[in-house]
């Protein structure tokens, strides 16, 4: 079932104790609110945690650069957030690369770039279930004062968003490989040994 931006909104009121709305943008105080406390949600958890949800990778092609240090330039995704790192042709992670706004430098002819961006709404619908939890969670802790005036409630409702932040990092670790399988291609000191002496 593709999740709505409604849906997520419902179930943050829901745990508020709130009146569920019918349709997004109704012109009530209570929309109003969540709509609020919804976009802080997405810009808080998913601007400042990695999950494989909102996680990319991309191959940039660089371009000759004049800069003496480097050789090639790319222009870095317009939606990137959070730069994971940067691999080679030979897929071997690098190190020596410059990033200044949305460029950056190195010394290869392409790379592929691993990084996180805040997901839109139309991403949504394959979101899963413990984020919308997650998200849920935020946004009712944000939104208790004022439609309930508990604030017993945020109390409870924030340390269940703590708890929930923690299992949604183990869920999203669990869905990746444990470890990167390790041979002669992936092994820089396999590789260094094997290269020893040669010139």
């Amino acid at each position: 079932m593709a999740i709505q931006k409604l849906d997520i909104i419902n179930t943050a009121l829901r745990m508020v104790g709130s009146y569920h709305l019918d349709r997004l943008d109704d012109g009530s105080s209570t929309y109003e609110i969540a709509d609020g406390a919804y976009t802080a949600a997405f810009q808080e958890i998913f601007g400042e945690n990695i999950f494989t949800f909102n996680r990319k990778r991309v191959t940039l092609t660089g371009t000759e650069s004049a800069d003496e240090q480097y050789s090639h330039s790319y222009t870095l995704p317009n939606d990137l957030n959070i730069f994971i790192k940067a691999e080679n042709s030979d897929r071997f992670v690098i190190s020596d690369y410059y990033t200044e706004g949305s460029t950056m430098l190195a010394n290869y002819s392409t790379l592929t770039l691993y990084y996180s961006y805040i997901p839109s709404d139309e991403d949504i619908t394959s979101l899963p279930a413990y984020l919308h939890r997650l998200l849920s969670l935020h946004m009712a802790a944000n939104m208790a004062i004022e439609l309930s005036g508990s604030e017993n409630r945020v109390i409870q409702l924030s340390q269940q968003y703590v708890a929930a932040r923690s299992r949604a990092r183990v869920m999203s670790a669990r869905q990746g490989p444990a470890q990167e399988y390790i041979d002669a291609s992936t092994s820089r000191f396999l590789r260094a040994h094997n290269q020893y002496g040669k010139v």
